[in-house]
């Protein structure tokens, strides 16, 4: 028995099995009709199932309305007036249920306001319950747990927002470690058959190919089957494009653009059409000089006390910033350094 896709099947009532001479018998006792069963068609495209995907914010540039964004467009829950709403064939997409695993914005006052302006449907909306200890969920060491809630909502679609909040012990700067987890969380998409939408903040590595511009380690990206950037569009600051950086089991598609209009007391999705804008068009930031990413960076790094120097230049190589640069602005800050006796 299984949970039948062509009604809103919460017990399995789908019996699927192998007759003697080979056919493939199908019956659903909910009364759904053999053609109803072999046409189900999920909102979300079938190469996403199963996979992860990757989305760089540039919290500079975007804000919070690029949170907004992901939820407008790639949540399978909305009404007719957010696309896709029909496959090709012209019947209309069936809803589907999101888990949101949330560590910056309140549900009561921030998410729920958005998603009602979205004019999703909030009964297939969930959000991960707290966790005994009040404290935060780590993807790696809480995976069963996580997963059990993923089966119990029958979620196609988990949001992780933001990525980092929820990586405790783990250093997003070592591809081993950055690939463990993500290891974890192909594991659960592929077992449950759900998209993962991971947001995370991009590094200052201004003028570096958009593909090397999310935060932390190059095994975030390289792990994710999609990645998209979402950004200003730089002839235009009123608007915003959402773009394709990388692609890996489905044709690359056009870069969208949209605005923020006013909903209330928060915002809404209002969608322009295509753009011929690439990732790198969009993450380009006028007057943006090395030396202050630099001087940002260092400042960050050493915030919690001393740390060795290769590590120190290894992760302002993986932001783009040059061994030079860096030493240049070590001397400005007055940043002392001593060998440590072995």
């Amino acid at each position: 028995m299984a949970c039948c896709p062509a009604h809103d099947d919460r017990n399995p009532s789908l019996s699927v099995r192998r007759a003697p001479d080979g056919r493939v018998l199908v019956h659903c006792f909910a009364g759904c009709s053999l053609h109803a069963d072999l046409a189900y068609r999920p909102w979300l495209a079938p190469a996403l199932k199963g996979r992860v995907v990757n989305l760089a914010f540039d919290s500079d540039a975007a804000g919070d309305a690029a949170a907004r964004e992901w939820e407008e467009r790639l949540a399978p829950i909305k009404t007719r007036r957010v696309r896709p709403t029909r496959g090709k064939d012209g019947t209309e997409a069936p809803r589907c249920r999101v888990l949101f695993m949330t560590g910056e914005d309140d549900m009561a006052d921030t998410e729920m306001p958005r998603l009602e302006a979205a004019g999703a449907d909030l009964s297939r909306v969930f959000f991960m319950k707290a966790k005994p200890d009040h404290g935060r969920w780590s993807l790696l060491e809480d995976a069963e747990t996580i997963e059990e809630q993923v089966k119990h909502c029958g979620a196609d679609l988990l949001i992780i927002d933001p990525l980092t909040e929820f990586l405790a012990n783990v250093d997003t700067h070592r591809d081993n470690e950055v690939r463990c987890v993500l290891g974890r969380l192909r594991d659960l998409a592929k077992g449950r058959r759900c998209a993962v939408l991971a947001v995370r903040h991009l590094n200052k590595g201004a003028g570096a190919a958009a593909i090397y511009r999310g935060g932390g380690s190059i095994a975030f990206t390289g792990a994710a089957r999609f990645v998209f950037t979402v950004g200003h569009d730089p002839d235009d600051r009123r608007r915003r494009a959402f773009a394709m950086t990388k692609c890996n089991v489905a044709p690359e598609l056009p870069t969208l653009l949209y605005r923020t209009v006013p909903a209330g007391a928060t915002a809404r999705i209002e969608w322009l059409g295509k753009s011929n804008l690439t990732p790198e068009q969009i993450l380009e930031l006028p007057n943006d000089r090395p030396r202050d990413q630099a001087r940002e960076f260092l400042e960050e790094a050493l915030a919690q006390g001393p740390v060795a120097a290769a590590e120190v230049i290894e992760r302002a190589e993986a932001e783009g910033i040059s061994t030079m640069t860096l030493n240049r602005v070590k001397r400005q800050l007055a940043v002392e350094s001593a060998r440590i006796p072995r």
